[in-house]
């Protein structure tokens, strides 16, 4: 497994460079869009090597894209993997977290409470 990640670097080094630095951006964009501090920096780069992990293992197994159609799409990737952690973590109120209690209102997951003026949800 080491002997593959040295061939992996070797041959795509620049690459990950690059599409780490573009995911990075992502990243950082969606707390800039939110009002929100950027800071810890140590957990914006931990976001940003787990999704860009999880980008890489899925076009191996399902994508097989190549760089050049990877690169271009890495701050997106990074934009929506801090979207989706936030939304996960319960700390995120925006867009994402409407649409998804939405989306679990209409396909019958969650029940919205009518009567609360905050808009709880609970489970059925």
């Amino acid at each position: 497994m080491i002997e593959d990640l040295k061939i992996i670097i070797d041959n795509h080094g620049l690459f990950l460079i690059l599409f780490f630095s573009g995911v990075l951006f992502g990243v950082v964009a969606q707390k800039m869009v939110d009002n929100k501090p950027v800071k810890p920096y140590m957990k914006r780069i931990a976001v940003a090597g787990m999704t860009m992990s999880i980008t890489l293992s899925l076009n191996k197994i399902i994508g097989h894209l190549s760089a050049e159609y990877l690169y271009p799409w890495s701050p997106v990737i990074g934009f929506f993997g801090e979207a989706i952690l936030e939304t996960i973590n319960q700390k995120r109120y925006g867009i994402s977290t409407g649409f998804l209690e939405l989306l679990l209102e209409r396909l019958g997951f969650v029940k919205k409470d009518k009567g609360d003026d905050n808009g709880k949800t609970s489970q059925k």
